[in-house]
C-alpha cells in the first residue's frame, strides 16, 4: 500500500508542482503586463511632459529672440537719436552767438529807436509803368508823372 500511496503522493506532488508553475506563470505574466502598462503609461506621461516643456522652451526662446531684436533696434534708434542730438549742441552754440550779437539791436532791445526808409518805384522794367500808367490809384496823377515828371504830393487830389 505504501507504493500506491507513494505513487498517489508523487502524482499529486507532480501535479501540484505543475499547477504551482502554471499559477506562477500566470501571475508573472499579469505582473509583467501590469508593469509594462505602468511603464508605458509613465513613458507616455513623461513624453507628454517633455513635449509641453519643449513647447514652452521654444516659446520662451522665440520671445527672447524678439526681445533681443527689439533691444537691438531700440539700441540703434538710441544711437541715431544721440547722434542727432550731438549735432544740436553745435547749433545751440551758434544760436547763442546770434542772440548775443542781436542783444544791442531793436530785435532784442525795444528801447533802441528804429529808422526806416523805402524807395517807391512806379516803373517796372519787366512790364513798364504800373497799372498801364493809369492815374486812378495814384491820387489822379499818372505813375510816370510821379517818377519822371516831378509830381508833388500837393497835386494829388
Amino acid at each position: 500500500m505504501n507504493t500506491v500511496l507513494d505513487l498517489f503522493f508523487c502524482s499529486v506532488s507532480g501535479a501540484t508542482a505543475s499547477i504551482k508553475s502554471f499559477i506562477e506563470t500566470i501571475i508573472s505574466d499579469q505582473i509583467d503586463a501590469a508593469i509594462n502598462g505602468l511603464v508605458k503609461d509613465a513613458l507616455n506621461e513623461a513624453k507628454d511632459k517633455i513635449s509641453v516643456v519643449q513647447q514652452e522652451t521654444t516659446d520662451k526662446l522665440s520671445d527672447l529672440k524678439d526681445r533681443i531684436s527689439d533691444a537691438q533696434q531700440t539700441g540703434s534708434e538710441t544711437a541715431a537719436a544721440v547722434e542727432k542730438l550731438s549735432g544740436l549742441e553745435e547749433v545751440a552754440a551758434e544760436v547763442v552767438t546770434v542772440i548775443d550779437s542781436l542783444a544791442t539791436t531793436h530785435y532784442m532791445d525795444h528801447s533802441v529807436p528804429i529808422c526806416r526808409w523805402a524807395y517807391w518805384h512806379t516803373h517796372q522794367h519787366q512790364s513798364s509803368w504800373l497799372i498801364g500808367n493809369a492815374a486812378d490809384l495814384y491820387g489822379g496823377v499818372n505813375p510816370s508823372s510821379w517818377t519822371d515828371g516831378d509830381a508833388q504830393a500837393y497835386v494829388a487830389g
